[in-house]
């Protein structure tokens, strides 16, 4: 249905491949994934710095960033990088 690929470099994590089935979007798939990550960092008690990024075009993406709190930081080319620190 959904899937991610995490990578953990120097305390921060990136948060890469986020995807959702065409049949299973707008079902807010990709925001409990998000949570779900955020939820577990603060469990395992490891603060860190998220990283995502997305193709400049994918407009769902972009706003599934930035509902979740995840500010753009910079743009190279064709794609957007956002961040959000986990308190």
């Amino acid at each position: 249905i959904s899937c991610f690929r995490l990578a953990v470099v120097n305390n921060s994590w990136t948060i890469s491949h986020l995807c959702v089935r065409p049949e299973h979007r707008r079902k807010n798939l990709g925001t409990a994934m998000l949570k779900y990550l955020e939820w577990f960092s603060e469990r395992a008690s490891f603060r860190t710095m998220f990283y995502v990024f997305a193709e400049k075009d994918n407009v769902a993406a972009v706003r599934l960033y930035e509902k979740c709190g995840f500010t753009k930081i910079s743009e190279d080319n064709n794609i957007l990088f956002f961040h959000k620190r986990s308190d």
